[in-house]
């Protein structure tokens, strides 16, 4: 099948790499930068529900990446571990 050429290999290792880049490596500078402007964000609402509720959608996106990191992660590891004939 498709999974057992190089191209296969290489491809999967650049979309995890570049998944981590984009989604893995930005999480604490957007943790950094919303904790600049957390007086703004709940001045905006001026409702602590909504505010508590967007940190923790934030919380929950980020476990969602890492999860789907991990995911491609793994993918990645049995891609290269296949054989190349």
């Amino acid at each position: 099948g498709y999974k057992n050429t190089k191209a296969y290999q290489i491809n999967s290792i650049i979309a995890t790499i570049g998944f981590f880049c984009v989604r893995i490596l930005i999480i604490p500078f957007s943790w950094y930068y919303f904790w600049l402007q957390r007086n703004d964000a709940y001045e905006l609402t001026n409702n602590s529900t909504i505010f508590y509720t967007k940190v923790m959608l934030l919380v929950l996106m980020d476990f969602q990446n890492m999860s789907w990191f991990n995911k491609m992660y793994k993918s990645t590891k049995r891609a290269i571990s296949y054989k190349i004939e």
